[in-house]
């Protein structure tokens, strides 16, 4: 990622510029405008600084103008520096309204992505952890089912069953065996 090529730029001042937006990625995380907009302004702050410290321009109002020309036609292909370089366009095109609406909407969107895999997440998890206890519950209700079948004389009656059951197959509990044991076809 580079800033614009500009004939007017000295090349250490471009180096300064391209070693700040460095250093924005990896102490910023890339944070794209979603999280940190204090971060984002700084940076805004600290590229005019560097580009306005430059000593090839004319005077500071011509330094001004072509920061914001640059500013404003910054493109960049780096992912995580999309929506910086979306406000920072817009907030040197002097849109400032949009630049901060639009920034305002870009950490809410962000937000709600973080939210919106936070409940996927757990939603998935709570359906996987689900399952494996009614399989849990299937399978020793299906033992203890085919187990009743072939030894049902060995009880006096179907609660004497559900209690046995209850302590051999576990973890279903007696008021399901017992329930499951009442019914006319078992």
């Amino acid at each position: 990622m580079k800033w614009p090529d500009d004939p007017n730029i000295a090349p250490e001042v471009k180096d300064r510029l391209n070693g700040r937006l460095a250093q924005f990625l990896a102490e910023d995380g890339g944070s794209d405008g979603g999280k940190n907009g204090d971060a984002v302004r700084l940076l805004c702050l600290d590229l005019y600084s560097i580009y306005h410290g430059c000593e090839e321009a004319d005077d500071e109002v011509t330094k001004l103008f072509d920061f914001a020309y640059n500013a404003a036609e910054w493109d960049t292909e780096e992912p995580t520096l999309a929506h910086i370089q979306k406000y920072i366009n817009r907030l040197f095109a002097s849109r400032d309204d949009v630049a901060d609406s639009y920034l305002d909407r870009a950490i809410n969107e962000r937000l709600q992505e973080d939210a919106d895999v936070a409940a996927a997440t757990m939603s998935q998890h709570g359906s996987r952890g689900g399952a494996a206890s009614q399989l849990q519950n299937s399978k020793a209700i299906a033992a203890a089912l085919q187990h009743y079948r072939q030894h049902h004389a060995q009880f006096r009656n179907k609660k004497e069953a559900a209690r046995h059951y209850e302590q051999m197959f576990p973890p279903v509990k007696f008021s399901t065996y017992y329930r499951i044991l009442r019914k006319p076809k078992v």
